[in-house]
C-alpha cells in the first residue's frame, strides 16, 4: 500500500502544471481606477470615473450604478473622429510675382510671345512674315520698353504694361496702319 501512494504522489507531482515565474500584467489606470471604486456605494465615485473616462470601457456600468442610486448623468456626445487635413491640390502662392510665359495677338494679327523671368523679359514677334525678337528689363508690376530686333536691325518697341501694351515701328505698319493696345494672356 505504501508504494501505491508513493506512485499517486509522484504521478502528482508531475501532473501538476509548473507556471514560470512573471512579472504580474500591467493594468492601465482606467482599470486601476475602475477596481477601486466598483463596489462603492458613494455616487461620487462613479461621477469621478465618468468625468475622467466619459467614454471609457466602464462608462456604461458606471451610468446603470448611478442610475440605481437615483442620480441621472447625461451622456456625453461621442468624441469627434479626427478628420483628415484638407491639402490643395497646387499650393496657393500669391506673392505678386508676374514671372511666366505670356502670349497675345494685336489688333492686327500679329503674334508676341513675352517670357517673364525675374525682372527680366524676352520673347518675339511674328507679324505675318515680318518676325524678330524683343528683350530688356520689366519692373515689378509688368510695365517695359523694349527694343524690338529684327534680322536686320532694330525696327521698333515693344512698350507698356502686360494689361496695355502697344507694338510700334515704321515696319509694323504694314498689316495694320493704327498701332491699337492689346493685352497678354499669361498662358504658363
Amino acid at each position: 500500500m505504501r508504494t501505491i501512494l508513493t506512485a499517486l504522489a509522484a504521478l502528482m507531482l508531475f501532473a501538476t502544471p509548473v507556471v514560470a515565474a512573471s512579472d504580474p500584467p500591467v493594468q492601465s489606470a482606467e482599470v486601476v481606477f475602475w477596481k477601486s471604486i466598483s463596489s462603492s456605494t458613494d455616487a461620487d465615485d462613479f461621477v469621478a470615473y465618468l468625468e475622467r473616462y466619459p467614454h471609457g470601457v466602464f462608462a456604461p456600468l458606471a451610468r446603470n450604478k448611478l442610475k440605481r442610486m437615483g442620480v441621472v448623468i447625461l451622456v456625453p456626445k461621442a468624441p469627434p473622429k479626427p478628420q483628415p487635413a484638407v491639402v490643395p491640390s497646387k499650393p496657393v502662392a500669391n506673392n505678386g510675382s508676374i514671372e511666366g510665359v505670356y502670349r497675345a495677338t494685336t489688333p492686327c494679327g500679329s503674334k508676341v510671345k513675352l517670357e517673364v523671368i525675374r525682372k527680366r523679359a524676352e520673347g518675339w514677334f511674328d507679324t505675318g512674315g515680318l518676325r524678330g525678337k524683343f528683350s530688356g528689363n520689366i519692373s515689378p508690376k509688368g510695365h517695359f520698353s523694349l527694343g524690338v530686333l529684327a534680322p536686320w536691325g532694330a525696327v521698333g518697341t515693344l512698350s507698356g504694361s502686360l494689361g496695355r501694351a502697344v507694338l510700334e515701328g515704321d515696319h509694323f505698319a504694314v498689316p495694320c496702319h493704327v498701332f491699337q493696345p492689346f493685352s497678354f494672356t499669361k498662358v504658363e
